[in-house]
């Protein structure tokens, strides 16, 4: 299993905590993480004429100590956490009147973990990372940006909570699951399979014990559209963190909302379309008002390559 994972010498997930006295070969370790067993379900379903899975485990995983890791009184104890994987193939919605399913990719593994996150009222973020078992570019950490409500006098480092992404097609393929590019049994070509798992301790410990509420306000957003050309290498995430940077405290919310890449904008290059909402708790704003401000935010944008785009 930890082969197929892809999973090299040195990786944590191969610290596995050995059973003395297993019922089997297939039973001598406890589980370092939840994925094989959601592959498992998967391909068994998959088999069956279930092209279209949606899954999800909540169970505890355990990991040998690394060495020199010991607790108070110097006893070196094995690692376990409760964790919850999810895993997703084929389509991600039924097929409908409306035309095409959406696919069971990298964002509807991430829509789903974002509806988990959101109702622990934390800031989180993705963070593009590497995991042997998931599709080089398509996978990240899932990080916890202020960790239990962290203020300004008590700053916290991210703490990462798990992974994110698709799989890598060569343990898909161990699984017999879809993965891009490749059709299978029952499914259409360009299926996927996606998953993400975190740590529920941790996930817990970063929830913030204060939850604030702001009242709507009385005056009406204005909304403004921003369409700019970037380095295909920018990331979405990078772009909305330097709008909210450069706007100030006018800026309601920010939203990517059309993404465009042809030779219109240019080979390695791809533009957003950015929804921008501004809103003042005192008055209605004009577009007069707002004008200072989205130059600002051009600014900060031309900074990262960014140009307007007519």
């Amino acid at each position: 299993m930890l082969d197929r994972l892809r999973l090299p010498a040195q990786h944590e997930l191969r610290r596995v905590v050995a059973v003395e006295n297993p019922l089997s070969d297939g039973q001598s370790i406890l589980r370092p993480s939840l994925l094989p067993s959601l592959l498992d379900a998967a391909r068994h379903n998959v088999a069956r004429n279930g092209p279209d899975v949606a899954i999800f485990e909540s169970g505890t995983v355990y990991r040998a100590p690394a060495p020199g890791d010991a607790d108070g009184r110097g006893a070196q104890l094995p690692h376990e956490h409760h964790a919850l994987g999810v895993l997703l193939s084929g389509a991600a919605a039924p097929r409908s009147w409306r035309g095409e399913r959406p696919q069971a990719d990298f964002f509807a593994a991430k829509a789903l973990l974002a509806s988990l996150l959101d109702r622990f009222h934390l800031e989180w973020a993705v963070e593009e990372r590497e995991w042997p078992f998931l599709h080089p570019g398509r996978s990240a950490a899932v990080l916890a940006l202020a960790p239990g409500g962290a203020s300004e006098d008590r700053a916290a480092q991210p703490v990462t909570l798990g992974f994110l992404g698709e799989l890598h097609p060569l343990v898909a393929a161990s699984w017999d699951l879809p993965h891009a590019g490749t059709p299978h049994a029952g499914g259409q070509a360009g299926e996927r399979t996606a998953a993400f798992a975190v740590d529920l301790g941790k996930l817990a410990a970063a929830a913030s014990a204060l939850v604030a509420f702001r009242a709507f306000g009385s005056h009406p957003p204005l909304r403004q559209d921003l369409a700019v050309t970037l380095p295909a290498s920018v990331a979405a995430a990078v772009v909305i963190e330097r709008v909210r940077a450069s706007a100030g405290k006018s800026l309601d919310s920010v939203e990517v909302f059309d993404v465009y890449s042809g030779s219109q904008v240019g080979e390695g290059r791809r533009s957003l379309a950015l929804a921008l909402s501004f809103r003042d708790p005192e008055r209605t704003l004009t577009d007069e008002d707002i004008t200072p401000v989205r130059e600002r935010i051009v600014a900060a944008l031309a900074e990262i390559g960014g140009e307007l785009r007519g």
